[in-house]
């Protein structure tokens, strides 16, 4: 990808030319569309509707944590 980091463009035979504020699913489009993939108009991300799943009981209440998401520096443990 165009925005590669750490020197990893200069091992590259092609670049795909993306946007660093696009979303991944965007970028990795046009990845594909570069190897030769073909993306058609028809290409959907099903978005889930936010639901509880059957059976679900919200009680004891709970937190859900993602940890290392999108951080910004290493955390020393």
């Amino acid at each position: 990808m165009s925005d590669g980091r750490e020197g990893s463009r200069f091992f590259y035979h092609r670049v795909a030319k993306v946007n660093r504020r696009e979303h991944a699913v965007e970028r990795y489009v046009k990845l594909a569309e570069l190897a030769g993939g073909q993306i058609g108009n028809a290409l959907r991300c099903q978005i889930p509707s936010g639901d509880p799943p059957p059976r679900f009981d919200p009680y004891p209440p709970f937190i859900l944590l993602a940890p290392l998401r999108r951080r910004r520096r290493q955390i020393a443990l």
